[in-house]
């Protein structure tokens, strides 16, 4: 069975509070008092939640700015890496590249052998295995014979 309010609960609730809520959030703090500890502590963890949301509104413009700056770091680090659409495209660039810095550094590559690519994140790893020698008639990179 309900109980009926008092008159004293009767003057917080309608005589008061009116007259306090052009004051701002401070009758939505006594309102959640009446309603018992949780709700406090609800009220509570709300204004946090819009504090932060507040906060993060106003560093929009600079967050944009920093997305930009990152995307355009990530734009040159991707540019060195290998341009070839798929695994087997981006393996013969590998291997193109390194028959040319074998063949500056006096090296014959005897063997080699473009492995099974491995899935890193976001990325594909292209594995390579070659058997280099030296050249006997090249001079290589440091002009000895």
């Amino acid at each position: 069975m309900a109980r009926a309010i008092t008159g004293r609960e009767r003057q917080l609730l309608f005589g008061a509070a009116p007259a306090r809520r052009l004051s701002g959030a401070r009758p939505l703090l006594d309102r959640a008092a009446l309603l018992g500890p949780k709700s406090g502590k609800l009220l509570a963890e709300k204004m946090k939640v819009i504090a932060a949301y507040r906060q993060a509104v106003g560093r929009e413009s600079s967050l944009a700015a920093e997305a930009a700056a990152l995307g355009a770091e990530i734009n040159t680090f991707e540019a060195a890496l290998l341009p070839g659409a798929t695994p087997p495209l981006a393996a013969a660039d590998l291997q193109t590249l390194l028959k040319q810095y074998s063949d500056r550094a006096g090296l014959k590559i005897q063997s080699e052998k473009i492995l099974p690519h491995v899935k890193r994140d976001a990325y594909l790893e292209i594995r390579f295995r070659s058997s280099p020698r030296r050249d006997p008639q090249s001079q290589g990179v440091s002009g000895r014979g």
